[in-house]
């Protein structure tokens, strides 16, 4: 066994007793293969498994084990004898560190007294030497003084412009001649032409000082030295021209700074760029930046404003869009100065000044032009649309008068109203005079926005929503819907009707799209929980209501007209002699009523799928479809069939059901089917009639209704057909 398997980290027991026996079966396999290799396979089985020689290894690694133990046992005594030893001879060092520190800590607080003890007595003498030194200082100071203002008493001149010709002395001059105007402000002055002289004399030099140093403040200014002016300001900053030196600052910073157009852009470059000057030239830093702004607004600003809004007091439009920019850029101007230079203590300082100072008297006039500006663009924009149109507006008379004329028009066709025809068709709505009415009232609502207050802003643009209502809606779109539905043709014309309504529908349908989409974007976002959300939504449902109310009707008459002119047609151009004709062939594939009809119908269908779309073309066309089938299913009726007629009556279905198929609905083209059907039992023969009636699609008509078509056999009568159904 090794000893340095014992020292592995981790040691693990099983593994070790493991290779402990595979150790010793290893040792008896090597000695076995001396012997003789004629035993039998048996035999050498038995030797290389020994475990005699097995427990006599682990014993001898037992043993091994014990004696090892006992070496670890004692170096372990060994070490703990020497850990008490280290331990006692620590616990000494520490003992006399600590003793050491107490001397230390006592000598500190000895040294301490010593040094408070001397302190004191320093303290003393200085008092008393500087009891003795102030007075003595202030005598030499007021020697030196006197010495200066006796020179002013004196003919000859004071000899100060050796020290002012000096940039070196220039703060000894300074000082000296300001010391001497406090002294020359308690001189007596009536009646002692000495004094009197000397005080002009002092105020004169004290001019001259504050003239020279302002100078070279400017001087410094103009080469940006910025050292030499903070210099210059703390030598004036005892000087009654001080305030002077700050106005003088903003008026030489200002020079040649606004030659370009974009004024407000001028302002925050040079504020922000002034600001670092003022900051590291002045002692009052803040005051003098708030000077600086309020300068420039009440000054610059306010003339630039004046000056551009004044020009434009003649234009309406231009003055408000102007407004509105020069106000939405001075107040980010406002908000960026206030946010990076931190002027003052109240953060709406500058707003107050914007509102009150620069646009007061322009915001409190805003809202009565906005107004005027509206009514007065909106109703120019109607007139000159009319003037193109060489149209004059007129006041329609709506309701039962109107509808009772209209009655004795469509059935004694005597014109006793106004001329139907007059204005050839005309629907006077236009969609790009909507958008150029709406773009003016979104540009509006913009400058409401920005204009007015937020308490007040929901109102002002109901406001201005109502007036939009009043032209919009009542005076252009009403009046369209209202002009065109009084010139609806009527019901039973004898000429082919004008479907000048199915125009009215579509530019209707676009340009109130048009207005709830700016409702939307526009008007919502600002009366969204405000009492005027109420109120403007609610307008706006009515209007709409109006609007679909009026069409309908006038949808209703102008598909009455459709109708009624196909009746017409119809009845003029259809022939009795057409289903009983002379002849017993066929000359022609369908009657010249059913070509004219079909004619009509398919441009009645052009004109309304080019004007209308959406659910407005589904349902007209449905509607279309419906009462078509009613009207050629009653025309049918009317006639007596023989084979030949018959025949040609089925080929007219067949051409109005082709015709119909363009309307895109099954249910119609599906009630064709059936009328074709129907055509079919006027020609089929007579002992199949009973099969063809029980057969799709008949099978669902009522009888009466299959007898009414069977009735309008030429041989209903001599086939005595009655008896056959009747079976």
């Amino acid at each position: 066994m090794s000893l340095d398997e014992l020292s592995q980290d981790p040691f693990n027991v099983d593994e070790f007793v493991e290779r402990l026996a595979w150790r010793s079966n290893q040792v008896k396999t090597q000695s076995s293969q001396n012997e003789v290799f004629s035993q039998s396979a048996t035999d050498s089985d038995h030797t290389r498994f020994d475990p005699m020689r097995l427990h006599g290894a682990f014993c001898q690694t037992i043993q091994q084990l014990t004696d090892y133990g006992r070496k670890l046992d004692k170096r372990v005594q060994a070490l703990e004898a020497q850990c008490i030893e280290e331990e006692g001879r620590q616990r000494k060092k520490v003992q006399d560190l600590l003793k050491e520190n107490q001397q230390a800590f006592h000598n500190f607080q000895q040294l301490d007294e010593r040094i408070n003890f001397v302190a004191r007595k320093v303290v003393h003498l200085g008092d008393q030497l500087e009891s003795v030194n102030i007075p003595r200082a202030r005598n030499a100071e007021a020697l030196h003084m006197m010495h200066y203002l006796n020179l002013f008493f004196s003919e000859k001149d004071p000899g100060l412009d050796e020290i002012l010709a000096d940039p070196f002395r220039i703060e000894e001059a300074a000082e000296l001649v300001q010391k001497l105007q406090i002294i020359a402000q308690e001189l007596p002055v009536a009646g002692d032409l000495k004094f009197e002289r000397a005080k002009t004399r002092v105020e004169k030099a004290y001019g001259n000082i504050e003239k020279k140093l302002m100078d070279e403040f400017i001087n410094a200014y103009n080469y940006g030295e910025v050292e030499e002016m903070r210099r210059m300001c703390e030598i004036l900053r005892n000087f009654k021209c001080y305030n002077h030196l700050i106005d003088l600052f903003i008026d030489e910073s200002q020079k040649q700074k606004f030659g370009q157009k974009d004024v407000v852009m001028e302002v925050e470059k040079l504020c922000l760029a002034t600001s670092g000057i003022i900051t590291q030239v002045f002692f009052n830093a803040e005051n003098v930046m708030i000077k600086f702004v309020t300068n420039i607004y009440t000054c610059k600003l306010k003339e630039h404003i004046d000056t551009t809004l004044s020009a434009l007091s003649t234009n309406i439009e231009a003055y408000l869009s102007t407004l509105s920019i020069l106000y939405h850029g001075v107040t980010q101007l406002s908000n960026t100065l206030a946010e990076q230079l931190k002027i003052g203590g109240d953060t709406t300082f500058l707003m107050k000044l914007t509102k009150i100072n620069l646009f007061g008297k322009y915001l409190d006039t805003y809202v009565n032009k906005e107004y005027s500006f509206l009514r007065e663009n909106t109703a120019l924009t109607l007139s000159k649309y009319y003037e193109s149109r060489n149209h004059n507006k007129k006041q329609l008379q709506a309701g039962g008068l109107t509808d009772m004329i209209r009655g004795i028009q469509a059935k004694t066709h005597i014109n006793i109203g106004p001329d139907l025809e007059g204005y050839k068709g005309e629907v006077f709505l236009s969609q790009e005079v909507a958008i150029s009415i709406l773009q003016n009232f979104k540009l509006a609502y913009g400058r409401c926005k920005i204009l007015v207050g937020s308490k007040d802003l929901a109102s002002h643009a109901a406001d201005i929503y109502n007036i939009l209502v009043q032209f919009l809606c009542a005076e252009f779109i009403d009046y369209a819907i209202e002009l065109a539905l009084y010139y609806c043709p009527l019901a039973d014309s004898k000429v082919e009707p004008n479907l000048h309504f199915f125009t009215a529908v579509a530019d209707t349908s676009a340009i109130v799209h048009l207005f709830e989409k700016q409702f939307a974007d526009s008007l919502w976002p600002i009366i969204v929980r405000t009492p005027q959300q109420s109120e403007c939504s609610q307008t706006k449902a009515s209007w709409i209501e109006k609007f679909e109310m009026k069409l309908d009707l006038g949808l209703e008459r102008t598909l009455m007209a459709i109708c009624g002119y196909t009746r017409h047609l119809l009845a003029t151009e259809q022939k009795r002699s057409d289903f009983k004709p002379d002849t017993a062939e066929i000359s022609m594939m369908h009657s010249p009523a059913c070509a004219t009809v079909v004619a009509y119908i398919t441009s009645t269908l052009n004109t309304v799928k080019t004007q209308l779309d959406g659910k407005n073309l589904k349902g007209m066309l449905f509607e279309l479809g419906i009462r078509l089938h009613k009207l050629i299913y009653e025309h049918l009726l009317q006639y007596q069939y023989d084979s030949m007629g018959a025949m040609l009556a089925i080929c007219d279905v067949n051409e109005y059901r082709t015709c119909i198929k363009e309307l895109g609905c099954a249910q119609v083209v599906q009630l064709f089917d059936v009328l074709h059907a129907l055509c079919n039992l006027l020609v089929v023969p007579a002992d199949n009639l009973k099969q063809i009636c029980v057969g799709e699609p008949l099978n669902q008509l009522e009888k009466t209704t299959l007898l009414s078509f069977i009735q309008l056999r030429s041989d209903y009568k001599t086939a005595k057909l009655s008896q056959i159904l009747s079976k």
